[in-house]
């Protein structure tokens, strides 16, 4: 039994080495164990290689402003374990996260005892169904990693939500788009809406295919519903109404995001749950999500983006450029091992003035040297100590420059924490 959060985070550290576990025959012995949690939820479960984490912001703000309690599971957190599991904003508390632990123990032990152990995900994921099975109206589940495969489909949620599909964890998910559109779109659940973003057409095919087969109906990004922007000003547009909105977060990314929690929203007022627009408008206003394109610190301007793949740099680059199209702009730049690293450097070096390359701590983490080997740009830098480059940066005051730092959200974090 566990009695305090430390004996609970020495056992988890513990088991780090177990890793990525795919299959969901744990989860269901996990979960059975408590009662089937899941089977309560009334829930949104997210897949996609980016854009998970905004639209699920998008979404649990907006239900927050209509008044209901809303759980959030997203990975990974900038702080703990318990910052996964979320309700209306609010980390799960330390009791909470301990009780519902100690309930799957017994579980952990009979699976260990078959040499097939849970993973720390897996126990995470279990912890997050009961505590929202007893606090939450409504769950936005962000799928870990692909989707049919991964822990957190254990459920039949409300609605299912894809938001785009791009080359990430090839090593699991497969090396060609068609393989991660159907690790994405398992997902999808029979007789159940889904409703999908902009997507490669291979993968749309892929999607498209699986919800017709289940009796899915599909609601599709340019199709469907969509985006305009005009300046400052963003409109949804669908068959039936059109309106203007206004979002915190920044980068025209964020719009697409926004449209499919819009399109989200407006299904679940289809199945008879409540949402008015007033609280649409404020959900998307209000919302907020650290570690997406967050300015840091203003004179020098430094900016934080969890950019950790290929369609992600690109993104970034974008709105890098659209945000800060006359300043001179630096990149700080660390990144994992298991990227797709020279074609994420090769984006960058044509975006930014300067490029500087790092590592942090972590197994995961490239070096700084082998970074900058890919790399051609004429005035790029290595820096072996991140923190002294920051920090020197601050004393200096270059308040015509901007620097941005990218490639990884486990680098980003850091960074935020740094800051703090």
């Amino acid at each position: 039994m566990f009695l305090t959060i430390q004996q609970a985070e020495t056992f988890f550290n513990q088991r780090e080495k177990l890793g990525i576990k795919p299959g969901l025959e744990r989860m269901h012995a996990l979960l059975t164990s408590v009662n089937q949690p899941e089977q309560q939820l009334k829930a949104i479960h997210i897949a996609g290689t980016n854009g998970k984490g905004s639209t699920a912001t998008f979404i649990s703000q907006i239900l927050q402003e209509q008044g209901y309690y809303v759980g959030s599971f997203t990975s990974p957190s900038f702080t703990n374990r318990q910052a996964m599991i979320q309700l209306n904003n609010r980390p799960i508390r330390d009791q909470f996260f301990l009780a519902y632990l100690n309930k799957l123990k017994p579980c952990i032990t009979h699976l260990e005892a078959l040499d097939n152990p849970p993973s720390n995900f897996e126990l995470i994921v279990a912890i997050a169904y009961q505590y929202f099975a007893d606090q939450a109206d409504f769950s936005i589940i962000e799928a870990g990693m692909g989707g049919l495969a991964d822990a957190t489909n254990c459920l039949t949620p409300l609605i299912a939500v894809i938001t785009t599909v791009d080359l990430d964890h090839t090593d699991f998910l497969g090396n060609d788009i068609e393989s991660i559109a159907t690790h994405k779109a398992g997902i999808i659940k029979e007789d159940h809406p889904v409703v999908i973003g902009e997507l490669p057409a291979s993968a749309k095919d892929v999607v498209v295919k699986t919800a017709k087969c289940v009796n899915a109906q599909l609601f599709q990004y340019e199709r469907d519903f969509s985006v305009r922007s005009s300046g400052t000003e963003i409109n949804y547009l669908d068959h039936l109404t059109s309106f203007s909105f206004r979002l915190n977060m920044n980068g025209a990314h964020q719009h697409h995001n926004a449209a499919l929690a819009i399109k989200t929203i407006q299904e679940l007022v289809q199945l008879g749950y409540p949402v008015d627009s007033d609280a649409i408008l404020k959900g998307l206003a209000n919302a907020n999500l650290p570690g997406r394109f967050q300015v840091l610190r203003q004179s020098p301007t430094i900016v934080v983006d969890g950019a950790h793949n290929l369609a992600g740099i690109k993104a970034l680059v974008k709105t890098v450029a659209q945000t800060y199209p006359n300043h001179h702009k630096k990149l700080l730049f660390g990144a994992f091992k298991d990227k797709p690293l020279k074609e994420m450097i090769v984006e960058l070096d044509q975006a930014f003035d300067q490029v500087i390359f790092t590592s942090f701590d972590h197994a995961r983490a490239e070096t700084a040297d082998l970074l900058a080997s890919y790399s051609n740009h004429p005035k790029k830098l290595v820096t072996y100590d991140w923190k002294y480059y920051l920090s020197h940066m601050v004393e200096n005051d270059q308040s015509d420059v901007v620097t941005i730092v990218a490639g990884s959200l486990a680098f980003v974090g850091i960074v935020i924490h740094f800051f703090e």
